[in-house]
């Protein structure tokens, strides 16, 4: 009888123990899902963190790559459409070393508008203000007025870049060659020629 009383008790000795094994393995597990989350799945998530960073830097370098391109493109547009006007300006400055062309054009316009030029050297120096280089020219033209007007509209439209530094204009009749006028007027003009 003693035994029967105490077969309850067995029981639950024996429930407690199985209990007690399976909280034990419960808690191995889950002590071993804890540490396989820590050294494991944290550092996977590290990694993925650091490269899903690196992944949209790299999207954000290639967009402004594109990006760079095609202002690269755009600018390339606009250099082909002042290509041709890059060179005309390029033709608007004489040859520092060689100005004989401006002369010869200059003595073709003084023809044209039917007055006499003396081109000369002149003494006008660089100072540090002038941006670009330059050819100094004292011009002397004897004829009639309307003709200088005429000359000088020729060498300022002509195709050479020129500043008129200096001018001075005398009236007076002359009778200097192929020019016989009462109203003729001699002027005297300081030009820079712009070269390259």
């Amino acid at each position: 009888m003693i035994f029967r009383l105490l077969s309850p008790w067995r029981q639950k000795i024996s429930f407690m123990k199985i209990n007690k094994r399976k909280i034990k393995i419960l808690s191995l597990f889950g002590l071993t899902i804890i540490v396989l989350i820590f050294f494991l799945i944290y550092p996977l998530l590290i990694v993925i963190k650091n490269s899903s960073q690196e992944i949209i830097r790299a999207k954000n370098e290639l967009s402004s790559f594109n990006q760079k391109i095609e202002n690269l493109d755009k600018i390339k547009e606009g250099f082909r459409a002042c290509e041709a006007d890059l060179a005309k300006i390029d033709t608007l400055f004489a040859d520092l070393n060689m100005p004989i062309d401006v002369i010869k054009f200059w003595e073709e316009a003084a023809g044209q508008s039917e007055v006499l030029v003396e081109i000369n050297s002149s003494g006008l120096k660089k100072s540090d203000l002038d941006i670009w280089n330059f050819i100094p020219f004292q011009i002397t033209i004897f004829g009639d007025f309307n003709n200088f007007m005429k000359f000088l509209n020729k060498i300022e439209n002509g195709p050479y870049l020129i500043e008129i530094y200096n001018m001075n204009i005398t009236s007076r009749g002359l009778d200097i060659g192929q020019i016989t006028s009462p109203g003729a007027i001699e002027a005297n003009l300081t030009v820079k020629v712009f070269a390259k």
